[in-house]
């Protein structure tokens, strides 16, 4: 063919493929999808085309062949050469690049360019000519793509001398958002789809087109270039196997639809949740997320109030100590957190003082960083002042607090347990303890300011987070608290929108409808202990935010007869305190309460007991058995 004659047939050609084609549907049932594109051998190198020449669905029936599909695509046999050989039919040159064309032999001994044939972006086992209806290896549905490599495949994602690959290199999807990012190592996501969509094509691409890989959703299997019916709940699987089919990776994605519930829906219909149902044994030690989420709230009833201040005054009786755990510090510090979000004052609690305890340093370093930001928020909770260590004892002091906290900060500006890459729910819990001092520390001020932007780029594409691979309320729920009690409004602020979707947005993914929230989008059942309450108080948060209320952990609000108190970064001189539990008369009967606040959660284990006593409210069947690091 005469090259002036190949450049009008060529523009034929792409003015026909520029045109948008419909998905795989019913009008593609008994067809065949059939791409031929050139990648690797340039037009500056001499090439008369490049790129994705062909892109069309060929009708089949039983006499149907890959040559015979092919041939009809590229617009008969004068643009297509198929000899036949020794070894069977080969493609020896498609719209004028031959096989030879481009390539060197100065690498292999021989010229290795040629053309290369997939179905379904694997290279199968068989050469063309078994490529066919008849033999059950072309059938309708799917895509054959003609591609042409300069060395035998590898610059095409092929290497037949390994079978070790059994990953995906990357997920296109026809509509909606993919979070997180794709990455090769991460095998589950979610997949955000718009109110007028219940249809995606899905087309995964192996690292090695030597692998096999498979598409399933909801027990039906789908090629390539098919439509796959979704909706919220929809679960799509992919299998990739690598060249021998003996191992396989398996990906995940979860189908779900915006909720576009409002932050003031979700609120109202959790409070009503939580309030139902006063004679339910929920307001006890062990479960203090819930209490201060529901004072913080304003629904803490007088009686839960009492019956919380009368387990703890048990709990430290059986122990006989201020201390409520002899490892773990931030038990002491929820309770007082708790306690004070009620308006009662820690430092006598049927004459144990829970303050006392973390007044030693290395009880609460002990445990890690997480166990000094929940100390730090449990004395600014109330502006409660530091107790006197014992003699000996490591001083606890708030700016050996704050430093001990900046110290750990990673280098990318935010907090991890392994000290390897920004967790959201440990940076989110380092922003919430040192955001009272945020305007009065320079230190602390850069330090926030770099876990923001921290905390900005790992955020994923729809709005929520992830830790430790898994797409989760209860980390969305921390980043939504922390930024709310800096005064930053998730709706406005452009750190925290990603494709249109706040942390609102995404929270509300979790949501149920009549209240409450599942943890990750495997299940959509209520995880009462952790994602319902930790949700809960991100909403109070925001609502605090919003009515420029006290913040979330400002509990001074909770003690209306005591002015408010500025907390500051001074090195604060320790005080003598009485350390002896004091006999008498339980001092629950005589508590002070107060109808008003709560706060936030810890990274230390919840009691079994919380899992149960939660459960019994919701009237839920189960709850989630996950244990997040943070306080989940």
């Amino acid at each position: 063919m005469k090259r002036k004659q190949l450049i009008v047939l060529m523009t034929m050609i792409l003015l026909v493929t520029l045109f948008p084609h419909a998905v795989y549907a019913e009008e593609h049932e008994n067809q065949v999808h059939v791409i031929v594109e050139n990648r690797t051998y340039e037009k500056t190198s001499g090439a008369p085309w490049e790129g994705r020449v062909i892109d069309t669905w060929i009708t089949i029936d039983e006499s149907s062949t890959g040559v015979s599909v092919l041939t009809e695509a590229v617009g008969g046999s004068g643009n297509l050469d198929a000899p036949s050989s020794a070894y069977g039919t080969y493609i020896n040159a498609i719209l004028g690049i031959t096989a030879g064309d481009g390539g060197s032999v100065e690498a292999l001994g021989y010229n290795p360019a040629g053309w290369l044939y997939m179905i379904n972006d694997t290279v199968p086992a068989f050469g063309i000519d078994q490529c066919s209806a008849a033999a059950g290896t072309l059938s309708s549905g799917d895509e054959l793509a003609f591609c042409y490599s300069l060395n035998g495949g590898t610059d095409i994602g092929y290497d037949w001398s390994s079978n070790a690959q059994k990953a995906l290199k990357d997920i296109t999807i026809s509509s909606g958002l993919l979070a997180p990012e794709f990455t090769s190592g991460a095998t589950v996501y979610s997949l955000t789809i718009s109110s007028d969509i219940n249809s995606v094509v899905l087309s995964p691409e192996a690292e090695n087109k030597n692998e096999t890989v498979t598409i399933s959703a909801d027990g039906t299997e789908y090629k390539r270039a098919m439509e796959i019916p979704v909706d919220t709940g929809t679960q799509i699987t992919i299998q990739c196997k690598n060249g021998d089919g003996t191992e396989e990776t398996v990906y995940t994605i979860y189908v779900k639809r915006a909720s576009g519930i409002s932050a003031e829906t979700m609120l109202s219909a959790t409070k009503s949740l939580l309030s139902v149902d006063e004679g339910q044994n929920t307001a006890v030690y062990g479960n203090e997320w819930l209490v201060m989420s529901m004072a913080r709230a304003g629904i803490l009833s007088e009686e839960r109030t009492a019956q919380y201040y009368a387990s703890i005054e048990a709990a430290l009786k059986e122990t006989g100590s201020n201390r409520l755990d002899s490892r773990y510090a931030t038990t002491n510090a929820r309770v007082i957190l708790a306690l004070s979000a009620a308006g009662i004052s820690a430092d006598n609690v049927g004459g144990y003082d829970l303050l006392e305890p973390l007044s030693d340093m290395d009880y609460i370093t002990g445990q890690g960083v997480n166990a000094a930001m929940y100390a730090l928020l449990a004395f600014d909770s109330n502006d409660y002042s530091i107790s006197r260590a014992a003699e000996g004892v490591n001083q606890t002091t708030r700016d050996g607090l704050i430093q001990y906290i900046l110290d750990a900060q990673l280098s990318e500006g935010g907090w991890d347990w392994s000290g390897m890459r920004a967790d959201p729910d440990l940076t989110a819990n380092a922003i919430q303890a040192l955001a009272p001092y945020y305007e009065d520390n320079a230190a602390v001020k850069e330090a926030v300011d770099r876990a923001l932007q921290a905390l900005s780029d790992i955020q994923n594409p729809d709005g929520s987070y992830s830790s430790w691979g898994t797409q989760n309320a209860c980390s969305t729920a921390q980043v939504l608290t922390a930024i709310t009690i800096l005064g930053l409004d998730p709706r406005t602020d452009s750190r925290f929108v990603k494709n249109g979707y706040t942390l609102i947005d995404a929270l509300g993914d979790f949501y149920l409808s009549g209240g409450g929230f599942h943890y990750d989008l495997s299940s959509r059942d209520m995880d009462a202990a952790f994602s319902t309450v930790q949700a809960f108080y991100a909403l109070i948060s925001y609502d605090r935010m919003s009515q420029n209320q006290n913040t979330l952990f400002d509990m001074t609000d909770a003690f209306p007869e005591v002015p408010e108190a500025t907390t500051g970064t001074q090195t604060e001189t320790p005080t003598e305190t009485t350390t002896e539990a004091a006999a008498g008369a339980s001092s629950s009967e005589g508590a002070t309460v107060r109808q008003s606040s709560p706060a936030t959660g810890d990274t230390m284990p919840v009691f079994l007991l919380c899992g149960v006593a939660i459960t019994a409210i919701l009237g839920a069947g189960m709850f989630g058995y996950r244990y997040k690091k943070t306080g989940c």
